[in-house]
């Protein structure tokens, strides 16, 4: 007869995988359901330029495509390229767009499933990276490079038990690459990882070896990716300060708007009485700039060759340098901390731009509950971590010390990258990597790894 409570911890286990597959299930429906749309920013800038596709404004069913293979800057791009790749082995010369989307569900599910097989400890962490790929399905149903950590998050699930369990570090690497490679922010995730890896097996002689191997791939792999993404740092740098501190300088969190979107509508239609509030910030008052994105904005000044003095100094003055110069006044860094954790708290993160209209009721009635509860998501979000965290911080202290990177850190590495320009899509990348936290456990008593 078995015993009381195995009987119940088999019936938790049961259920809690059976709530799993239900959920890797419930997402394939979500992404079916939801049609492929543009985003024109990571479309043209990140993967066009692996292939000659054509420059696009709407998305037709199907893209032709016919040149080679250059290199990917991102883990996005990769999944892009093996989409690609199945194509011209099918002898497709023609990208069907919404098999970007099946690749990356089916990488996805497939780690999922792995991951639950290999441990009960990881049914929680499947069901909670599953629950968020849904609640954020319509980013996999586009060219965002943020699809692809909902890929790639389960198998670095997978390769975490992998290396707990078995010693074996291949399928933590890789997927720690893809996932320290998915965006420029990412790389705020390494020590991270770095955590993860070197407290898995103990800083023994037999793993010294691997570790140290381990960590040089990732951290090599992470600089390289960034280091193809060069054509961003301009960009970048013009909207962490002109839009990072000038919409922080204008209160930004007072406006009557709860997106990237609606802030730049607002700031169009007001822009001169807002530029008055930071009018004494500006580094050249004669041609205000604060609160102005690089799209538009920056992009002509750097584009017009009639005026090549105005964007000499607008490149010296987006330095890191006078950025930090300016961000040193006591009255702006309050006001950058304050707008910053306010938007992040308020803001709609349904990302309007890819909402697309509804096939049927049923899908009308999902993409409405979606709606709501993305225009709380901020609230949500944070309550959700320190849930986890007061649940978990008996299990592993070490949550203590890695909270901040799901709870502070998120914002504040939006606004230092890229001001707030579409901070909402930004946000979401941290936001999906949340479960991750669920990874930190108390650490047990070193057992020799059998071979």
């Amino acid at each position: 007869m078995i015993p009381k409570g195995q009987r119940e911890g088999n019936y938790f286990e049961n259920s809690g995988k059976f709530i799993a597959y239900f959920l890797i299930l419930l997402l394939f429906i979500a992404i079916y359901l939801q049609p492929m749309l543009l985003n024109s920013a990571d479309y043209r800038r990140v993967l066009r330029g692996l292939f000659d596709f054509p420059v696009l404004t709407d998305l037709p069913q199907c893209v032709e495509f016919t040149s080679g293979v250059r290199l990917p800057s991102s883990s996005m791009g990769l999944f892009f390229m093996l989409t690609a790749a199945v194509h011209k082995a099918l002898g497709v010369d023609c990208f069907y767009n919404k098999s970007l989307s099946y690749v990356l569900y089916t990488v996805s599910a497939l780690g999922s499933v792995l991951a639950i097989r290999h441990a009960k400890d990881n049914i929680l962490r499947v069901v909670a990276v599953n629950v968020l790929a849904i609640i954020f399905s319509f980013i996999v149903s586009s060219y965002y490079e943020e699809a692809a950590l909902i890929a790639v998050i389960p198998w670095f699930i997978y390769g975490l038990s992998k290396l707990r369990r078995e010693g074996k570090y291949f399928i933590f690497v890789g997927a720690a690459v893809l996932l320290t490679c998915a965006k420029a922010q990412m790389i705020f995730f390494i020590p991270f990882v770095v955590y993860l890896l070197w407290t898995s097996n103990g800083w023994h002689a037999e793993h010294k070896r691997k570790i140290v191997l381990s960590l040089c791939a990732i951290i090599l792999a992470t600089m390289a990716a960034n280091a193809l993404r060069t054509n961003f740092v301009v960009p970048n740098a013009y909207n962490r300060l002109y839009n990072g501190i000038g919409w922080s300088t204008q209160n930004v969190s007072t406006w009557p708007a709860n997106s990237f979107k609606e802030r730049r509508d607002y700031f169009e239609k007001n822009h001169k009485n807002l530029q008055g509030l930071s009018a004494g910030y500006e580094l050249f008052p004669a041609e205000p700039l604060l609160g102005t994105s690089f799209w538009p904005t920056g992009n002509a000044i750097f584009s017009d060759t009639t005026s090549p003095e105005q964007a000499e100094r607008v490149r010296y003055e987006i330095g890191l340098t006078q950025y930090l110069r300016t961000l040193m006044h006591f009255s702006v860094a309050t006001d950058w901390l304050k707008s910053t954790y306010l938007v992040y708290l308020q803001s709609d993160y349904s990302i309007a731009p890819l909402q697309g209209t509804p096939g049927s009721e049923l899908q009308a009635y999902v993409e409405q509950l979606r709606f709501h509860l993305l225009k709380y998501f901020g609230y949500i979000y944070c309550l959700a971590v320190l849930l986890i965290f007061a649940v978990r911080y008996k299990a592993s202290k070490e949550s203590l010390i890695f909270m901040p990177y799901f709870l502070l850190l998120p914002p504040l590495a939006v606004v230092f990258g890229d001001g707030f320009f579409e901070f909402e899509k930004h946000t979401c990348v941290y936001m999906l990597c949340s479960p991750l936290l669920l990874l930190l456990e108390r650490k047990k008593p070193q057992q020799k790894i059998s071979r």
